[in-house]
C-alpha cells in the first residue's frame, strides 16, 4: 500500500500553493507489477522522480511503462523504458526530467528514462506504473519510491464539486474537526472557505456596550450543527456576543471603538464567513459550555480569556496562528482531527 512521507510545516500557504511541499510516495508491496497512485483531491503533484526496483519472475520479457490518466481514467501521457527486462533478474529504473534515455542497462542493472519538464498532475489524476507486457503482475515484485512536489489548491477546478476544499497541513482532504476543552494548547482558528460546512448560531443574550467602563462579555458558543462565523477584531472594553449554534447562520463583527454599540444577530440561512487571527489587545473568545462572564481584558494587566471549543458536528477549516501573548487554544480531539501548525 502506498504511503506519503515528508512534510514542510514551515511553508506558508502561498509557498505551499505555488512551490509545493515535497512528498515521498512509497509502495513496497510485493507480488504486484501494476500499481496506480491517485493525486488527492484539491492537490496538484509535480513529479520530481520515480525510482523503481523491478524483479521479474517466470518467463518472457517485461517493459516498464508510466501512464498519466485524467479524472475519467483516459491516458493522456505515456513514458516507456528504453529497454525490455529479461526474466529472472532485478533491474533498477530512474524516471526523472532531464535524464538521458538509455536503451541498454548501464552496469547490467540500471536504466534512466526522461520525464517531461514540469509535469503537473491535477487532483484526481492517476499515475500508473506497470509492465506493459502484462506477463506476471501477481508474481513480479515492483518497489516504487516517487518524489513529488505537492501543491495546495484553494479553489476547486471548473466542474468539480464546489464543497471539495482542503484543510492545509493535512495529507488527506476533508478531514474534519471535533474539539472539546481540556487543557491549554497553542493553536489556531479554522478558516472556513465558501462551500465548506458552515457554523450555525443564534444570539442568546444582548450585546450592547454603552460606555467604555463596561467590560465586554465573552463569547459562549456550543455547536450542534455545521456552521461558520466571521468575527473581526474588537477593541478592549467593547462588549462581545453570546451565541449558541442552533441553525445555519453567520455573524460578522467589524471593528468597533469603545463604547460603540454592538449588534444582536439571529439567523436562519447558511452563508459564508471566516475566523480571524487574534492579536494581543484584540477581543478574545470564550467557547465552552459555561455561563458567560464579564471580564476586563487589556493587553498589559489581565491575561486573555482562554479559548475552548466543543463540537458535536464536523467543522471544516484551518486555523490562523495566535500571536505570543494572546490566549491559548484548548483542544482535545474526540474524532478525526486536524490542527494546522
Amino acid at each position: 500500500m502506498a504511503r506519503l512521507e515528508g512534510n514542510a510545516p514551515n511553508l506558508d500557504i502561498m509557498q505551499r500553493a505555488l512551490i509545493g511541499t515535497p512528498r515521498l510516495i512509497v509502495d513496497e508491496e510485493v507480488n504486484d507489477s501494476d500499481k496506480t497512485f491517485i493525486v488527492p483531491a484539491t492537490y496538484q503533484w509535480r513529479i520530481q522522480h520515480i525510482w523503481v526496483e523491478f524483479t521479474a519472475a517466470g518467463a518472457s520479457d517485461r517493459q516498464l511503462e508510466v501512464q498519466i490518466q485524467d479524472l475519467a481514467g483516459d491516458v493522456i501521457g505515456v513514458v516507456r523504458a528504453g529497454k525490455e527486462q529479461a526474466t529472472g533478474n532485478t533491474k533498477k529504473y530512474m524516471f526523472a526530467p532531464g535524464l538521458t534515455r538509455l536503451t541498454a542497462f548501464y552496469d547490467t542493472d540500471y536504466l534512466t528514462v526522461p520525464l517531461p519538464e514540469n509535469w503537473v498532475l491535477l487532483g484526481g489524476w492517476g499515475i500508473r506504473i506497470f509492465d506493459n507486457n502484462a506477463q506476471a503482475a501477481g508474481a513480479d515484485d515492483m518497489v516504487i519510491q516517487m518524489l513529488v512536489m505537492e501543491m495546495d489548491t484553494v479553489s476547486p477546478r471548473p466542474g468539480q464539486d464546489p464543497t471539495r476544499r482542503r484543510d492545509f497541513g493535512t495529507t488527506i482532504p476533508h478531514i474534519q474537526l471535533r474539539l472539546s476543552s481540556t487543557a491549554p494548547k497553542i493553536g489556531v482558528f479554522p478558516v472556513i472557505t465558501p462551500g465548506a460546512e458552515q457554523l450555525t448560531l443564534t444570539t442568546t443574550a444582548p450585546t450592547v456596550g454603552p460606555t467604555p467602563t463596561v467590560p465586554r462579555r465573552e463569547l459562549v458558543l456550543s455547536t450542534t450543527a455545521p456552521a461558520r462565523v466571521t468575527n473581526f477584531n474588537r477593541q478592549p472594553a467593547g462588549e462581545q456576543l453570546t451565541v449558541t449554534f442552533t441553525a445555519p447562520s453567520v455573524v460578522q463583527d467589524t471593528p468597533f471603538a469603545p463604547p460603540a454599540e454592538q449588534l444582536t444577530f439571529t439567523f436562519s440561512a447558511p452563508t459564508r464567513g471566516i475566523f480571524p487571527v487574534i492579536f494581543p489587545g484584540a477581543a478574545q473568545l470564550r467557547i465552552a459550555p459555561a455561563t458567560p462572564s464579564a471580564v476586563v481584558d487589556t493587553a498589559l494587566e489581565v491575561p486573555y480569556a482562554e479559548l475552548a471549543i466543543t463540537s458535536t458536528t464536523p467543522v471544516i477549516g484551518i486555523f490562523p496562528v495566535l500571536e505570543p501573548g494572546a490566549e491559548q487554544l484548548t483542544i482535545t480531539p474526540t474524532a478525526p482531527t486536524v490542527v494546522a501548525t
